[in-house]
């Protein structure tokens, strides 16, 4: 049974949009478990950490694809989104992007638990579940079910928090992960003071997020050739030197020892 949702203003389709994805307002209590289903889609989220596809326990029934209905229609489709520009990420707030079945995204607060979202959560799930021919009381197993509901932050309005189940994800692009994809893409253009201020914000905010370590070596490797190009052949050793004893096998690093000597 789902909480009540109250429609706000700003965001007038929201709520048939999360009654559809069986949200519960966060602000009214102890989240009601959701109406047991599964049919989490397999596929390959197009950037960022994939979601995890494993499939529900037995006795869920496979649930109507919320993605099917024209409810969706007001949401953006993941090939028109562009990614966030190098101002945005460094001046914005961090947003997460969810992406469902059909590709259309809903772009929200950072959420947790991250990375790996989607597995951690259906991995809590598993454990959670009773050993085959184990009698599992309704408390147990509403307290289980609640496990799949993932805490979602909206960017807009004023009812904004809610639970949203994680069988309707099909994959979520991370802040994260769109941060080391713009300091690539600032790497391919020479932007290299841009791409070392992103990289220091991200190590910041998480530095053992997976990627960190070979950008960091890129950017490295990136600096050493600018500094050959420049006629600076010992600033380019010394760079060469220091991304050696990180990475020793490092991609490149032979023809800058060749260029010095």
């Amino acid at each position: 049974m789902l909480a009540h949702f109250q429609r706000t203003g700003r965001f007038p389709w929201l709520g048939l949009l999360w009654l559809v994805l069986t949200l519960s307002s966060l602000g009214r209590g102890e989240a009601q478990p959701p109406n047991p289903a599964g049919g989490q889609p397999n596929a390959q989220p197009p950037a960022g950490q994939p979601a995890s596809n494993a499939a529900p326990p037995a006795e869920e029934e496979p649930a109507e694809d919320p993605s099917a209905t024209d409810d969706f229609n007001d949401l953006p489709l993941l090939e028109t989104l562009k990614k966030p520009t190098f101002e945005e990420l460094m001046n914005g707030p961090a947003v997460d992007w969810l992406v469902f079945a059909r590709e259309h995204v809903l772009r929200v607060e950072p959420v947790v638990p991250r990375p790996r979202t989607v597995e951690q959560l259906t991995e809590q799930f598993r454990k959670a579940a009773p050993r085959p021919g184990q009698a599992e009381s309704e408390a147990s197993k509403k307290k289980r079910l609640a496990i799949r509901q993932l805490p979602v932050t909206l960017l807009e309005g004023e009812d904004r928090e809610y639970l949203l189940d994680i069988k309707h994800i099909k994959s979520i692009v991370y802040h994260e992960d769109m941060v080391l994809e713009e300091i690539d893409n600032l790497l391919k253009g020479g932007e290299l003071r841009k791409a070392y201020e992103l990289l220091a914000a991200l190590e910041e905010r998480d530095s053992e997020w997976p990627g960190i370590g070979p950008r960091r070596d890129q950017i490295l490797f990136v600096d050493a050739q600018l500094k050959l190009d420049r006629s600076q052949p010992e600033h380019a050793l010394a760079l060469a030197e220091s991304l050696h004893s990180k990475n020793a096998t490092f991609n490149g690093l032979p023809e800058i020892g060749r260029a010095h000597v």
